[in-house]
Parts: C-alpha cells; sequence; structure tokens
C-alpha cells in the first residue's frame, strides 16, 4: 500500500487519502499498541528457507570470498533486494557501511556478495509483492570467523 495504490490477490486498485486515514483510524481504534500510522514491514521479506538460514549462507559466502583474498578486517554490509511475485532476485545492492574508508578489497567483496545473491537467493512468493518492495538486512563479517 501506498499514497497511489493498494495491492491485494494479485490486483492493483487506486488508493486516495480517504481510504489511507480510514485505514490509520481502524488501526488506532483497535489497534492493542500506541501507535499513530500503520507501517507495514518489508514486503515479502523472508527468504524460502527461513532468515536465519539467509544470514548463514551469505555469511559463508563472505567468508569464502574474503579467506580467498586473504582478508582479515571487520567489514559490515547492508544488503537491498528486489524481488519479482515468484520470488526471485531480481536485483540486489551491496553497501560497504564500515569500514567508512573502504578499499579494494571490501569492494570486491561487496561485488561478489552482490553477484552471488542475484543468481541464488530465492524469497518466499507473493502475489502482492510489487517492483517497488526493497528487502533489507545487514551483514557482519570479521576476519576469519562469523559474528
Amino acid at each position: 500500500m501506498n499514497r497511489t495504490s493498494i495491492a491485494m490477490n494479485g490486483k492493483t486498485y487506486a488508493n486516495n487519502d480517504s481510504i489511507i486515514n480510514y485505514i490509520n483510524d481502524l488501526m488506532l481504534k483497535y489497534s492493542p499498541c500506541d501507535t499513530e500510522r500503520f507501517f507495514p514491514d518489508n514486503i515479502g521479506a523472508d527468504y524460502i528457507e527461513g532468515n536465519d538460514s539467509l544470514y548463514n549462507l551469505l555469511l559463508e559466502r563472505v567468508n569464502e570470498i574474503a579467506c580467498a583474498m586473504d582478508y582479515k578486517r571487520t567489514i559490515i554490509l547492508r544488503i537491498k533486494c528486489w524481488a519479482n511475485k515468484s520470488g526471485k532476485t531480481t536485483d540486489a545492492e551491496v553497501s560497504i557501511v564500515k569500514p567508512q574508508k573502504y578499499a579494494k578489497n571490501e569492494k570486491k567483496i561487496a561485488r561478489k556478495l552482490k553477484d552471488y545473491i542475484k543468481k541464488n537467493i530465492y524469497w518466499k512468493k507473493d502475489i502482492d509483492r510489487s517492483k517497488y518492495d526493497i528487502i533489507y538486512f545487514p551483514i557482519r563479517y570479521s576476519g576469519g570467523k562469523k559474528i
């Protein structure tokens, strides 16, 4: 759901402020928690084999890449993925968060991880997923051991 459209059961419907206000009012009236607005989680952000499995798989892949390069520092990566309705990753972006001043080794790790994600990561099917849904998650690797 966004300001212009709502996706439900694979169909997209036009949206306007009155619909959003109505949903927000319902959420406030019947919500057990004190929230002022409804912010949905990342739609379809579930890895097909479970989130723990995803982190372990990606940490193993980063470890393989880093060991091949004899990389022994700590690196934190922020990953953004886009997936289609059937769950295939259509695009990925891997950004280096730490170290702030990174070298060729860190860029190479990020590039290889991005290629791996695009080719090998599949998400749960979701007919309501749109091309604007982004799946975010961080990965932290510390030289030769997983954290």
